[in-house]
Order: structure tokens, then sequence, then C-alpha cells
């Protein structure tokens, strides 16, 4: 294995150890996992990726406490990181002492520190939408909405073979903002922006199928039936086996 050969040449290079504790962690050995990535922060303890991969453990454990302390570590370390901002504000959405006026402040200072990261934010929508405070999710997918990608100069992701800011990433991602919000619309009764959200969604990324399933609900509540259906029938020829999409056939034709 060319980490542990690695290792072997000099134990204490910067990321040998943090690799070989992700090559453990994805083969399910948690313990040797955390061995090298406490390792990692003993030789580095300047570096965040360490931190950000001991409070995934932590999270996937069910420690979310200890999970929001290693991502504040990292944080401290590089506050731009989104990755450690992301990991933050899961942990303290699962911590279950925190009120809803300081989660909106975390979730409004994540994205101060991010520069508004489009990822970031609709991640955010989702957590909040989770404890039930959708207006203030409407109003950071609205962010979402406004956010821009960094400079090509500055984005370390085009070196990426994927960059999540390049213009087809940010569509697909771009889609998932408009169907959140077309999610809440729907669940707020407010069936035309539904409509009008889930089409933009779909136009963005037709592989959205959830998106579907909202469309068809909207047409049908403000009694556009016919346009209903004829989203469910595409829905269900490109979604043959999409529970949902299912669901909605059946109930149309009982």
């Amino acid at each position: 294995m060319q980490f542990t050969a690695a290792a072997r040449s000099d134990a204490s290079f910067p990321e040998v150890n943090l690799n070989l504790g992700a090559c453990h962690m994805r083969a399910g050995r948690l313990d040797s996992a955390a061995y090298y990535f406490n390792r990692e922060v003993k030789l580095h303890p300047m570096r965040p990726k360490a931190y950000i991969n001991l409070g995934s453990m932590a999270l996937l454990a069910g420690d979310a406490n200890k999970a929001a302390a290693f991502a504040q570590e990292a944080i401290n370390l590089a506050p731009w990181d989104i990755t450690a901002n992301t990991l933050y504000l899961r942990a303290l959405s699962k911590t279950g002492d925190v009120g809803d006026a300081a989660f909106t402040a975390a979730v409004e200072s994540a994205g101060d520190r991010t520069s508004g990261d489009l990822y970031l934010l609709n991640e955010a929508a989702i957590l909040l939408s989770n404890r039930g405070q959708l207006e203030v999710a409407e109003k950071i997918l609205g962010d979402a909405m406004d956010s821009q990608p960094p400079a090509v100069e500055t984005d370390d992701e085009m070196f990426n073979l994927a960059p999540r800011h390049a213009a087809a990433q940010r569509r697909m991602e771009m889609a998932r903002s408009h169907y959140q919000l077309g999610s809440l619309a729907g669940l707020t009764g407010r069936f035309y922006m539904a409509v009008e959200e889930s089409s933009e969604a779909i136009s963005l990324d037709g592989e959205l199928a959830d998106a579907y399933v909202n469309l068809i609900s909207g047409l049908w509540s403000v009694g556009r039936t016919a346009e209903a259906d004829s989203v469910l029938a595409v829905g269900r020829e490109r979604f043959p086996d999409y529970a949902n999409l299912q669901q909605l056939q059946e109930y149309r034709h009982k």
C-alpha cells in the first residue's frame, strides 16, 4: 500500500498519518483510524484536517459535543474551511442543548467565514428545516441564490477532477437550492411558489427526482391537473423505481 510505504519512508511527514487513518476509517477499523488521526494531530497540531476527521468519527459514533469541539479546533486553524464549518453545524444541530437563536447565529457566522459558500448554505438550510426553523431556512436559501464562486486564482477546488465550483457542479447545487425553496413553499401553503421553484430546480438538474414530486404536488394543489399528470408521466418514465413517484401515481388512480 502506497501510504504504508510512505510511512516507512517518513512517518512524521505531513498527512502521511492522515492518509493512513482515512484508509482505516473507510475499512471500518475505527480504533486504528483514531490512532493515526491523533498521531497526525500530535505531529502537526496546526493542520486542520485530522481534527475534522476525528470530529466526523465522533459524530458517526453519536458524540455530537465531541464532534463540535473537534470541528471548532479545525475552524480556529482555518476559519474558511468548508468541511470544518459544515461538520460544526451538523454536530451543533445534534447536541440537543442549542436554542434556535444560537443555532441561527452559528449558521450566519459559518456563512460569513466561508464567504457565503453555496454548498454550506444549502446544508445549513436543511439543518434549519429539520429543526422547524423554516423562515430562517428560507432566508439562508436566499443567500445561497446570491452566492458567488471564489475567484479561479484562489480556488483550490480547481485542482480537483470535479471541482465544486465548476459551472456544471454549481448548476446542480443551485438546483438543490430551488428544490428546497419549493419544499418550504409547499409546506407553508404557497403552492404557486412551490410550482415555480420546483420547475426551476428541474430545469437546472433534470435528475433531481424529489423536485418532480414537489412540482406534481404543487400543480395538483393549484388545480393544474393536466400539467401535473404530464409531469408525473415524465417522472415515472425517468425514475421508474422511485417510490415517491409510484405513490403519487397510485394516489392519482384511486
